[in-house]
């Protein structure tokens, strides 16, 4: 017994003519993931170079891990990477809890419900044309 539901598959070619648009419309997307994701990470090489800003990025001398080592072996190092740690930990802690302890109590001393709605609509009023 034949089935007679069975599509048969159309060649790439065949789809390629059919779906253009598509591609087309995807093209920018795809081009500015590729100049701003993938075409800096050819200066990652930096780190493993003699870098001098007179010559090119890939006109440098290699030397491999010795920038690493050098600042991996600096005194301060454990004293910045403590830095690093606190101005993120801070961070966190002024985008996120400072602006929502605001509010709550915003919403506590001064009505309640209406500055709800207000902040509500007013976050909304540019779908409402």
């Amino acid at each position: 017994m034949q089935c007679t539901g069975a599509k048969k598959k159309k060649g790439f070619s065949v789809r390629l003519k059919q779906e253009w648009p598509f591609h087309l419309m995807l093209l920018p997307a795809v081009l500015v993931v590729l100049i701003y994701k993938y075409l800096p990470m050819a200066g990652l090489t930096i780190a493993f170079q003699d870098y001098s800003p007179i010559f090119g990025i890939f006109e440098q001398e290699w030397i491999g891990w010795e920038n690493f080592e050098y600042i991996f072996s600096l005194p301060t190092f454990p004293r910045v990477i403590l830095n690093t740690l606190v101005i993120a930990g801070l961070k966190l802690v002024g985008n996120l809890i400072v602006p929502i302890t605001f509010l709550s109590s915003a919403f506590y001393f001064l009505g309640g419900a209406g500055w709800y709605l207000y902040g509500y609509s007013f976050a909304l009023q540019w779908d409402c044309k």
